[in-house]
């Protein structure tokens, strides 16, 4: 970022864009194609039915968050974020975000979707060649575009001609197919077929290079999600946040994430996973 508009930046006044579950997005009133992201102390499970106050999350989100991205700016991957301006926020390049989550596993969770919907995976596969990449709808309250669904977040199977269905995440997609929730065409999400390759190639990147770097730390990464959008000059790029929020990550035989919190561990448990992996990121290489 010029240093004239991260002085003016300083100075500018600015507004609350978004919040959502664990974040605030912040516009600039006059320069538009930037904005902050502020992590707040907010951890939530199970499409919101559990809910807590961690204090200094926001911090440590933070933390993790521009020290990934600092390493994947190095290696050239196409970002939003730029560079970190409080202990709880970073600027980053405006971006209209896609409503997707992208998803990519090493390692099938005991518990997760993909072993739900492919019911005879054995938990903890391991893809050793492949790694699969998956997409889900975002919505909120079960609703997409005011239509009510039977749940959040659920799953997108793309198909060849510009189009993709959205189904249950926890049931086998054979006992659906005849029904899907919803049937949308990949341009009417705000991208393309190409966009959508790209996507797909750069979280499968990303995914290998924090692996690799997780892997140096002596951490095991077994799965992410990114999400993506676009700038205002049309840019494709990864933002939003990667934090302990976004993957499942094992550390000396125990998950230290946010996998924890969903299990019922105690805000203590979780909270001193949460400062190790924030130190742990600062290694990352």
């Amino acid at each position: 970022m010029p240093e004239s508009i991260r002085e003016l930046l300083k100075n500018d006044g600015f507004k609350v864009e978004a919040m959502g579950k664990t974040k605030v997005v912040m516009c600039s009133n006059e320069h538009l194609a930037y904005c902050y992201l502020v992590s707040t102390d907010s951890i939530t499970a199970g499409d919101g039915k559990r809910k807590d106050t961690l204090p200094g999350k926001g911090i440590l989100s933070t933390e993790t968050t521009c020290n990934v991205f600092t390493l994947l700016k190095k290696r050239g991957f196409p970002l939003a974020f730029i560079e970190r301006n409080r202990a709880d926020s970073f600027f980053s390049f405006y971006t209209d975000m896609f409503p997707l989550e992208v998803v990519v596993r090493r390692y099938v969770g005991e518990k997760s979707s993909y072993r739900k919907r492919h019911s005879r995976i054995e938990p903890n596969h391991c893809f050793a060649v492949s790694l699969p990449v998956e997409f889900f709808l975002k919505t909120s309250g079960r609703q997409f575009r005011g239509k009510e669904l039977p749940c959040d977040d659920p799953f997108l199977a793309m198909d060849t001609i510009g189009g993709c269905r959205a189904y249950r995440p926890d049931i086998p997609i054979s006992q659906q197919k005849s029904k899907p929730l919803l049937k949308l065409a990949i341009d009417d999400l705000g991208f393309s077929s190409r966009d959508l390759s790209m996507m797909k190639e750069t979280a499968r990147a990303i995914f290998i290079t924090l692996e690799a770097a997780w892997k140096n730390v002596g951490a095991r990464l077994e799965d992410m999600k990114i999400e993506f959008g676009r700038t205002q000059d049309g840019k494709l790029v990864v933002a939003d946040v990667i934090d302990n929020d976004s993957w499942r990550l094992f550390y000396n035989g125990r998950y230290v994430c946010k996998q924890p919190y969903r299990d019922g561990a105690s805000l203590e448990d979780v909270l001193r996973d949460y400062k190790l992996v924030a130190e742990m990121s600062s290694r990352l290489q």
